[in-house]
């Protein structure tokens, strides 16, 4: 047992598995209409997909491919994402007065 050659999970050792994921990197930079412009910095999928894809370390296949999930998963079920909410209440919260508390024991 302690011989046996150890599992690659969650990678593969599959060197195709890079190059249909290069491929694909490839095809969602060219859609324009992607709705994951709006949520990833792409110039580093533009980077990505320039590389060569016999190279590429593990922690690089692994973010192309949640690229690639994340796409399928917005072009499956074209969510629609308010963005701009949450750092709006942020901003209205530090804008509110701070409150005063009273103490638990009084005084008196």
């Amino acid at each position: 047992m302690a011989q046996r050659v150890n599992s690659p999970y969650p990678s593969t050792r599959d060197p195709g598995y890079a190059a249909d994921l290069h491929q694909l990197g490839k095809e969602i930079l060219a859609e324009s209409d992607s709705s994951l412009w709006a949520l990833l910095d792409l110039s580093w999928l533009q980077q990505v997909v320039n590389e060569d894809p016999t190279t590429m370390q593990a922690h690089t296949c692994f973010g192309l491919d949640q690229t690639i999930d994340l796409h399928t998963w917005l072009d499956l079920y074209k969510p629609h994402l308010v963005l701009n909410r949450a750092a709006r209440r942020k901003k209205q919260f530090r804008e509110m007065e701070p409150v005063k508390r009273r103490s638990a024991i009084s005084a008196g």
